[in-house]
């Protein structure tokens, strides 16, 4: 089973939430099932690709060593009333590494972009996915005032 390593001055930090926390957040609120339902594995695995994604934005302040293998922590991080982001891996970071692991969970690559299906003769159509957005709305409410403004955070759905 793959396992969470949520220090970031560990050599094997991968996730910016545990297990456990993710769990919380999960029993905290509505359509979570896809994540509450799913095995122990998956969840971790989901969460840990959740958070190399978010590693994927252009982040503003600067890694606190550029050493670091992950976007977090960070320095000189200020909120949109100034206010230095003081938390290693802030609290709204964790929520957004949740958000992600619930999408990853919830899309099937194998229906997405699914135009229709017809089961008299079996007939599938389906259109070409290029890309997967993962970032729904709430994640982008979560992160944008964080990220570079020249970056635009891609809308997966709402």
């Amino acid at each position: 089973m793959p396992t969470i390593d949520n220090n970031p001055s560990s050599v094997n930090f991968n996730c910016y939430i545990t297990l456990q926390e993710a769990e919380d957040i999960a029993n905290s609120r509505l359509y979570s099932d896809k994540f509450s339902c799913a095995n122990p594995d998956n969840k971790v695995i989901a969460l840990i690709q959740a958070s190399e994604l978010l590693d994927s934005l252009l982040w503003k302040g600067s890694k606190t060593s550029q050493s670091q293998l992950k976007s977090f922590p960070r320095t000189a991080l200020y909120d949109l009333d100034g206010v230095l982001v003081e938390q290693q891996i802030p609290n709204w970071l964790k929520r957004a590494n949740f958000e992600v692991a619930i999408n990853i969970l919830t899309t099937n690559p194998n229906t997405e972009g699914l135009v229709s299906l017809k089961l008299d003769t079996l007939q599938v159509s389906k259109q070409s996915v290029s890309t997967k957005n993962w970032y729904t709305t709430s994640v982008k409410q979560l992160v944008s005032q964080f990220v570079k403004s020249s970056f635009q955070i891609p809308t997966v759905r709402t």
